[in-house]
């Protein structure tokens, strides 16, 4: 017959305590080893594949940073001509917006007759007509260029030989209904 032994165990229960918990570090020490070597190989191996990537967007943003500084250098060049031009368009505009003078001489020399001289021709906006009856006529101020007159007043003087002469040239002025009577 066999006989059974009993087991007993005689090391002190610190001791195996002890051991059972240096067993476990030692596994631990072991697994965050490998963990850790595991996370270095996978950092090197991201690190080679996308390293290259950072190369590229470093060159890319080089690039992109020399035409912002080339595209900059051409709004200054065009915005100095920006500024002629809107420079010129002002003078043009200021210079366009004046009447045209031209048509109502035109009008006034095909009204004339042989029988007639004008000797001075005046047009002035509406309240300097009346302060210039002097020889001397007023300039205008700037506030009058740049405000559009839509009213003149037309001041003829002149010589005719008679009274019908200068009274069929009234009517013909009256005729082309240019004239208000004041």
């Amino acid at each position: 017959m066999t006989e059974r032994m009993t087991g007993a165990n005689l090391i002190p229960a610190a001791r195996r305590e002890a051991k059972q918990r240096r067993a476990r570090q030692r596994v631990w020490i072991v697994i965050c080893c490998l963990y850790g070597a595991l996370l270095v190989t996978g950092y090197g191996v991201c690190h080679g594949l996308l390293g290259t990537d950072d190369r590229a967007l470093d060159n890319q943003a080089r690039r992109a940073a020399a035409r912002v500084s080339a595209f900059q250098r051409r709004l200054a060049g065009l915005q100095g001509k920006l500024d002629e031009a809107q420079r010129k368009l002002q003078a043009n505009l200021a210079v366009g917006d004046q009447p045209d003078w031209s048509v109502l001489l035109t009008l006034l020399a095909d009204t004339l007759d042989d029988d007639l001289v004008l000797s001075q021709c005046r047009i002035q906006p509406p309240g300097h007509a009346k302060a210039s009856r002097g020889p001397e006529p007023q300039r205008l101020t700037k506030a009058m260029v740049t405000k559009r007159q839509d009213r003149f007043v037309l001041t003829v003087s002149g010589f005719g030989r008679t009274q019908a002469a200068v009274s069929r040239f009234v009517l013909r002025l009256e005729k082309t209904d240019l004239f208000n009577h004041t």
